[in-house]
């Protein structure tokens, strides 16, 4: 049986050269989107392909060398062909990839999932985002979501490199025309810096669901650092890179083994200086990633003491980034006031008086004051409003 091509192939092709993408060299920009989507989805391979005539042609790649594959051999050309994810939990069991070479050989790919790259102009799938593994497995549903937000956000990328690259043949035009292109690139550069965060929201989310005790925790914390961070008057830029951390400060985890993630119990001294090694291994992920190098100072020192006695590097004061000393606040407080399997949560009165008490000690001064400042019935409002979201979002996956 011959490779299926879609009935609108002719245009398809057209659509993707339009784009003047094929051949191009590696950018940052599709790297980094590659880069979380392995991240997100704990895959070892991860790649943005384009599928073109007679090959599908890789953009971007993690976890393996070669650049294009003849269509016949393709996953991303059996995803082109669908609405929603592609999704292949063992390659040997599907009749259309068992005798594959991709499965049989290198990169021996068993799982897959992959998402169609649709431009919204035409309809037409243009190639697909894919996650990859050597042993049959399949992902939760809030990784597929996630998946999917990366997809529309490699669209996105597409959209702002066409648009640059007109930009620059339009440069000697009249005065007018720049404007306008200068409009379009703005609006672009905004969609683009939205589906970042819906990303990285998404990752949260998914970092979350990995431990049913912490359930909605980075969303909480996100929510009572933006309330800190209006009253310490922190402008739009500090609190971009603040929401980022929040959002990212427990990525780590990933590397941490589940039988002490998990444990249902309080962890033996060995096991704590594993669990400490979260923060240099969040940073070391995140700092990757150009647009997160600042967030990543926020994810390397969410867990220092305003006293120094702290953790990776035992920084004091005002060494502590204003964004990581804002977090331990809200951390604390979502810590205090969450169930977990030795003790039973605190009510909002008992945390209000232990980050007081520890003020200067733990905490930054200011910050308390900060903290203090602020009515508890905010504090509620944004735990209930996180957990009513979080319970929809549970339900929405069970649906699935």
């Amino acid at each position: 049986m011959g490779m299926p091509v879609p009935l609108n192939e002719k245009d398809r092709l057209d659509v993707l050269r339009s784009f003047e993408i094929l051949g191009t060299e590696s950018e940052a920009g599709f790297d980094a989107l590659a880069q979380l989507a392995a991240l997100i989805c704990e895959t070892p391979m991860a790649s943005i392909t384009l599928v073109d005539k007679a090959r599908s042609w890789v953009k971007s790649k993690v976890g393996f060398e070669f650049s294009e594959t003849p269509r016949e051999l393709s996953f991303s050309a059996y995803a082109i062909l669908q609405k929603g994810p592609l999704i292949v939990p063992d390659a040997l069991e599907d009749t259309r990839f068992s005798t594959n070479l991709s499965v049989t050989t290198y990169p021996d790919i068993r799982f897959y999932c992959g998402v169609p790259l649709i431009n919204d102009k035409t309809g037409l799938a243009l190639g697909a985002l894919s996650v990859m593994d050597r042993v049959p497995r399949n992902l939760k549903a809030a990784q597929i979501n996630a998946l999917e937000i990366i997809g529309h956000q490699v669209m996105a990328q597409l959209e702002l490199r066409l648009a640059t690259r007109a930009l620059e043949r339009t440069r000697t035009q009249r005065q007018e025309m720049v404007e306008l292109h200068n409009k379009q690139l703005q609006a672009a550069l905004k969609r683009v810096e939205l589906t970042y965060d819906e990303t990285l929201e998404a990752l949260g989310i998914a970092l979350d669901l990995r431990d049913n005790e912490t359930a909605g925790h980075s969303r909480r914390v996100t929510h009572y650092c933006h309330e800190l961070s209006d009253v310490m008057c922190c402008d739009q830029e500090q609190w971009k890179q603040i929401e980022r951390g929040s959002n990212l400060h427990d990525i780590g985890k990933i590397g941490i083994p589940d039988s002490i993630l998990l444990k249902p119990g309080p962890l033996t001294p060995e096991e704590k200086n594993i669990m400490d090694t979260h923060a240099q291994i969040g940073y070391e992920i995140v700092c990757r990633i150009a647009f997160l190098s600042r967030a990543a100072q926020i994810v390397l020192t969410h867990q220092e003491r305003f006293d120094g006695s702290g953790y990776p590097q035992g920084l004091a004061g005002e060494n502590i980034p204003l964004g990581s000393r804002i977090f331990a606040v809200a951390d604390t407080l979502d810590a205090m006031t969450s169930d977990r399997p030795y003790r039973r949560a605190l009510p909002f009165s008992e945390a209000q008086a232990e980050i007081i008490r520890k003020s200067g000690s733990q905490f930054d001064p200011e910050i308390v004051k900060a903290f203090i400042s602020i009515s508890p019935d905010i504090w509620l409002r944004i735990r209930s409003d996180v957990d009513d979201r979080r319970q929809s979002l549970r339900q929405l996956a069970e649906a699935i």
